[in-house]
């Protein structure tokens, strides 16, 4: 998600002084390029101090965090609940950073682990999706399709790759909405954009608040 002036006296005097101004100049010159070699060194030393201490953990230090949390409280992270131990608290991370653990690029986290943040991600999808079960009940599918759409149009690729969502995917399930709810009236989109905020304040995936 980079970068001596030195003023010589009246020309009088450059004859008398040549001897010694040429040593002078040379010692200044010498002097000053040291200090502009130990100003650079101090800039870019200062300049990695800074970086380090404004950079945000990586995932996978945060995900250890986690791992030795429990153990200091003398417990475990399981993905087996019959082994015991504690599942994972996942809540504080974003839907990007699930999707960068699910896909695993780097190969910095277990297969376990992966999976383990897909279902999470599918979770939240659940939870966005789920205020419009009702309709669906009813035969009502529109509702469902734009707020797919909607979810979509806001994942970034990482999401999208991790749950397996595609453009084709969703004009499908547009498709499939309009031939099935033909007769019924457009599904109001200002209210559909407040049902999947109040979704994503309960746990759903994320969404920026803007003007529609």
């Amino acid at each position: 998600m980079p970068l001596s002036n030195i003023t010589s006296g009246p020309s009088i005097n450059l004859a008398l002084y040549k001897a010694s101004t040429r040593k002078t100049d040379n010692a200044a010159s010498n002097t000053t390029s040291q200090n502009q070699e130990n100003s650079v060194q101090i800039s870019d030393k200062a300049k990695s101090i800074s970086d380090t201490e404004n950079a945000q953990p990586s995932l996978k230090s945060r995900i250890n965090a986690l791992f030795k949390e429990a153990r200091d409280e003398g417990s475990f992270i399981t993905f087996d609940s019959s082994k015991g131990g504690e599942w994972l608290d996942l809540s504080s991370f974003t839907d990007d950073e699930l999707g960068q653990i699910t896909n695993n690029k780097e190969g910095d986290f277990s297969k376990d682990l992966s999976i383990y943040t897909q279902a999470m991600l599918a979770q939240r999808v659940k939870l966005s999706l789920e205020p419009f079960e009702t309709a669906i009940g009813y035969g009502n599918f529109q509702g469902e399709a734009k707020a797919i759409r909607t979810l979509y149009s806001h994942m970034s690729q990482n999401v999208r790759d991790a749950l397996g969502w595609t453009e084709n995917m969703v004009e499908t399930a547009e498709k499939s909405a309009t031939k099935n709810t033909e007769n019924l009236g457009d599904f109001n989109i200002k209210s559909l954009w407040e049902i999947l905020l109040e979704a994503a304040k309960k746990g759903g995936l994320s969404l920026q608040e803007r003007d529609l």
